[in-house]
């Protein structure tokens, strides 16, 4: 009876010692019934980063534009005369860095009046924004060098008698500042608006006539103008593999 009853005892032990190791068991995972982990959604990328990957800029701008100018000039006989004259220019730009532009321009105002204008001038565009902003405004300031062919009438010989038409050649050095705004119309091509103005310090070295403007005479003459252009800047395509209409 004593060998049964350890028997008995020891059996009870076994069977409670796997039920505890039992219930201490993981369960095994069940493959293609778990959790897929997800990643968070990558930021949208704005319609000017998406431009900047799309095209890369040149560092050239090309521009033509219309020009209407008001020029003041002293007269033969000792006041100043007003004339606004229409002509066109062209623009050239180069980017030196992020805002600002090496500019060389060359002008010629030619019609509405007896004043012919010329110039030449080289200096720089600051433009604050990125180039890539639908508007943008920009800051000019450069140096000149102005061509001037002026008609006006002089008293004749003694200061008696009827007045006598006059051409008065010119030549001088200057300064241009100006303001104005370039609208994007496509990423190659833009549109431009400008005033300036203009302040030369001129020589007379011909006069067609003898008379109260002798050659060698020097006087200041004042420009305001406006400005409107058409912009062209190339731009290449970048990623051309991945376009699917390439």
């Amino acid at each position: 009876m004593r060998t049964r009853a350890l028997v008995a005892v020891s059996l009870l032990a076994v069977a409670a010692v796997a039920s505890q190791l039992s219930a201490q068991r993981l369960p095994t995972p069940r493959i293609g019934r778990g959790t897929v982990p997800t990643t968070d959604e990558l930021p949208p990328t704005s319609p000017e980063i998406g431009r900047n990957l799309a095209y890369k800029r040149a560092n050239w701008t090309a521009e033509g534009y219309a020009l209407f100018a008001t020029t003041a000039v002293p007269d033969g006989a000792g006041g100043a005369s007003t004339f606004t004259t229409f002509g066109t220019g062209t623009h050239a730009a180069y980017r030196l860095t992020r805002m600002i532009d090496g500019t060389v321009d060359l002008t010629a105002s030619t019609s509405g009046s007896p004043v012919l204008v010329g110039t030449a001038e080289v200096g720089a565009r600051l433009a604050p924004l990125p180039y890539d902003e639908q508007v943008q405004p920009f800051f000019d300031l450069r140096g000149s060098y102005g061509y001037m062919q002026n008609n006006f009438f002089a008293p004749g010989p003694g200061g008696s008698g009827s007045p006598m038409q006059q051409i008065r050649y010119n030549r001088g050095l200057g300064g241009v500042a100006g303001a104005g705004f370039a609208f994007s119309v496509t990423p190659s091509l833009g549109v431009t608006t400008e005033l300036s103005a203009m302040r030369s310090h001129m020589t007379t070295f011909r006069v067609s006539e003898p008379g109260t403007v002798p050659a060698g005479s020097t006087y200041w003459m004042n420009t305001y103008r406006f400005a409107i252009g058409l912009t062209y800047t190339r731009m290449t395509p970048l990623h051309m593999n991945q376009n699917p209409r390439g």
